[in-house]
């Protein structure tokens, strides 16, 4: 299994390394897709206050957990984030499977784990539903990446929402 059992469209998606996205990314994109500090720590930069983190979904399947939160700074929706951890990372480390509200990389972090693979990213559409109920969408970026675990990495994919990219901007 993959991270494309929480969300198939990641599958259809073209990745590309830091040096094609530093080409076709705006300067502000790029300051967020290629910041490798905690995003928590850059939301609460960004607007003031810490990230509210809402879980979606914590499920096991085949004895893995798929994990997908939601990243609030305010009243937006900045930044969602899906993670797989293997069942081997999930029996070495067992505090995982009870993260609850608590954000990953801060998880990781406190406890010494901060070795992490390069990022790759993609450019997909971001769909929405307006108040009138009628639906819109805009180009935003998704970064994916590994937390590097013995014995098994943790893998994620955080689509930066529209309002995260905007944030990001006001700032350059």
């Amino acid at each position: 299994m993959s991270i494309d059992y929480i969300s198939p469209s990641f599958s259809s998606l073209r990745w590309i390394t830091r040096k094609e996205m530093i080409h076709i990314a705006s300067k502000y994109h790029s300051k967020a897709l290629l910041n490798t500090g905690l995003l928590t720590d850059m939301i609460k930069q960004l607007i003031g206050e810490c990230a509210q983190i809402k879980v979606i979904r914590e499920e096991f399947a085949s004895g893995a957990l798929h994990r997908v939160v939601e990243l609030h700074g305010g009243n937006n929706l900045l930044v969602i984030a899906y993670s797989f951890f293997p069942e081997s990372t999930i029996l070495e480390y067992p505090w995982l499977k009870s993260l609850g509200m608590h954000p990953l990389g801060k998880a990781l972090h406190s406890r010494g784990y901060i070795s992490r693979s390069d990022f790759e990213f993609a450019r997909t559409h971001w769909i929405y539903t307006n108040r009138d109920g009628s639906t819109s969408s805009t180009d935003t970026w998704a970064r994916k990446y590994r937390f590097l675990l013995e014995p098994g990495d943790i893998e994620l994919i955080e689509l930066l929402c529209p309002q995260f990219l905007f944030e990001v901007g006001r700032q350059c």
